[in-house]
């Protein structure tokens, strides 16, 4: 289960943008889990 990148995202969305940040994060952390980040 590929958690970190979202996990990761999520942490440094928080910390940048609060609430909004994480969830943003947490999406772009999702799409480098995946793979799609790069295509």
């Amino acid at each position: 289960m590929a958690m970190w990148g979202k996990l990761f995202g999520g942490v440094a969305g928080f910390a940048m943008g609060g609430g909004v940040g994480a969830v943003v994060g947490a999406a772009l952390g999702h799409a480098a889990d995946s793979g799609s980040l790069l295509q």
